[in-house]
């Protein structure tokens, strides 16, 4: 008796279950928005709830992160950053580390505090369009 599978042998379903964590980074949950693209194409994804929604410009995480790191000289790189579609807190949504390591040429030591204050900037404008739809009922 043989233990291998032959082509066009029944096999089972194999179901795959993936924590919810995975399944929100993959998926669009709840209007967040997340994607499984690079995130170089995020100018070219849209969601109906941003539609209306003012983000901040991307210089505003500059000038944050200067006041607080000043040693950083983080307002150099705001021309790579505009240039590469990268104008509003939210064009960071779906862009991979790498491209602000390769494209933009921040350090690495550099890019999770610049998603950090970008991410927080980004929520801070939902729950004030949240408040502003809220207030308009």
């Amino acid at each position: 008796m043989t233990s291998a599978l032959q082509p066009g042998s029944n096999l089972p379903d194999i179901h795959v279950h993936l924590p919810q964590m995975i399944t929100q980074l993959l998926g669009d949950i709840g209007g967040q928005c997340h994607i499984n693209t690079s995130r170089v194409f995020s100018t070219l994804v849209f969601c109906d709830d941003d539609e209306f929604i003012m983000y901040p410009p991307i210089t505003e995480v500059l000038q944050d992160m200067d006041t607080t790191m000043p040693l950083l000289n983080m307002p150099q790189y705001e021309d790579v950053l505009v240039s590469n579609g990268v104008a509003y807190v939210n064009g960071i949504i779906g862009i991979s580390d790498e491209f602000f390591v390769n494209i933009i040429g921040m350090p690495v030591g550099v890019v999770h505090s610049f998603l950090t204050v970008a991410n927080r900037l980004i929520q801070q404008a939902r729950k004030g369009k949240a408040r502003e739809q809220s207030a308009e009922i």
